[in-house]
């Protein structure tokens, strides 16, 4: 596998464009009476380029918690859905990433694909472990029947978000009888629709 690092370039230049969101955000805030806000945390996440045309990713607007990935390897756009048959594709991203302990690294669905054109997640949700060191790909799948439009992707575009997120150290511990809860067993639509 060629591994293509982050040149120091490009890492200056995406400290630059943090740095002058962050400024932003600062003189939003404060035209909004919001002159004491906690800070917010920063966390550091590891990218490895594996295809030279993969994107480090970037957030498009102050304050989005997600990302967008990008398909790479594509000598031609992907059709899919609709009036082109098939439903699914995994698409390369040619991102590796290096989750921070106690972090993961959740992948969805972009709402204007889901909305627009019934195109989302094969899986519905991807979870990034942080000890995982493969390429993140994406696997979509358009819901359009034959009569659709179908969907088409080309190298470059995007095609999920991604959010990184604390998580717990989980500890099992098993019990003879568990608390009582004014739900109890009730599930599967047993609070109705109204």
């Amino acid at each position: 596998m060629n591994s293509e690092s982050i040149t120091p370039e490009e890492i200056r230049s995406v400290l630059r464009t943090t740095k002058n969101r962050l400024s932003e955000l600062e003189a939003r805030m404060a035209a909004c009476g919001i002159v004491d806000a906690p800070a917010i945390p920063s966390l550091t996440l590891g990218i490895s380029r594996i295809h030279p045309d993969a994107v480090v990713p970037v957030f498009a607007h102050v304050g989005d918690a997600c990302f967008d990935l990008r398909a790479v390897n594509l000598p031609q756009p992907i059709a899919m859905g609709g009036r082109y048959g098939f439903k699914t594709f995994t698409f390369e991203t040619g991102l590796v990433f290096e989750v921070p302990p106690g972090h993961v690294m959740l992948v969805f669905s972009r709402s204007g694909q889901g909305f627009n054109h019934d195109v989302r997640l094969a899986n519905s949700v991807g979870v990034i472990d942080s000890g995982y060191r493969g390429e993140v790909t994406v696997k979509l799948r358009c819901d359009q029947d034959e009569t659709g439009q179908g969907y088409s992707v080309a190298a470059g575009e995007r095609i999920a978000q991604a959010l990184v997120i604390p998580r717990p150290d989980v500890l099992f511990e098993e019990r003879a009888t568990l608390s009582e809860t004014a739900r109890g067993t009730g599930g599967y639509g047993s609070t109705g629709v109204k």
